[in-house]
């Protein structure tokens, strides 16, 4: 059940992602924030999500500790996280 849960999430991802780049092509300077970038903005994420989730972070800095994990991914994928 995971699994298929986790290969449908991928495929629409994907299919998302191509339906964009069809609708408005990104421009050059955007380019280089490739798929790469984007699993591990998206994956330091949800890891950020789960710690806090799990109680491995203290309620008062939850928000701090995703924000921060949000901007990083902006800033690895260049803003299209």
């Amino acid at each position: 059940m995971g699994v298929s849960y986790i290969l449908a999430q991928l495929v629409g991802a994907l299919l998302a992602h191509q339906v964009a780049v069809l609708i408005n092509p990104l421009p050059v300077s955007y380019a280089s924030g490739n798929i790469f970038a984007e699993f591990f903005g998206v994956a330091f994420l949800i890891l950020t999500v789960m710690a806090v989730s799990d109680n491995y972070v203290p309620k008062s800095a939850s928000g701090v500790a995703i924000g921060a994990a949000l901007a990083a991914g902006l800033v690895t994928s260049k803003g299209i996280l």
